[in-house]
């Protein structure tokens, strides 16, 4: 039996990388490995406001790094199917950003979270 598609989104500046826009800062403590950990239970949408040239950065960069995701800026397949259209707001199970409520409290306490959720990671 497969198990159900999870999408987590996670957002690049300020999260994947320190926010330095419109330069890429240095990548975050533990980035790497929360998001390889990540990879073996979502599928990772990276969010970005990027675009053009900036987004081709982070494509690059992403590459770069060995990063595994799904997408960029968009919803999973299975999601647009799902509703009929791939909405502006990404549809994903986790979200993953520096802007949510408290600011990114860094990779190792969202993976020791992630790790008390049921289940764990």
């Amino acid at each position: 039996m497969t198990r159900p598609i999870k999408v987590c989104a996670v957002d690049f500046d300020g999260v994947i990388v320190e926010d330095r826009y419109p330069d890429i800062g240095t990548l975050m403590p533990n980035a790497l490995e929360g998001l390889e950990k990540l990879s073996e239970q979502y599928e990772i949408i990276i969010w970005t406001c990027r675009v053009g040239e900036r987004l081709r950065e982070v494509i690059w960069i992403l590459k770069e790094l060995g990063v595994k995701y799904y997408a960029i800026n968009t919803n999973h397949t299975f999601k647009v199917d799902k509703y009929g259209s791939d909405t502006r707001k990404l549809s994903a199970d986790l979200y993953i950003d520096d802007k949510n409520f408290g600011g990114f409290p860094g990779w190792k306490a969202v993976m020791d979270w992630l790790e008390k959720q049921e289940g764990g990671i």
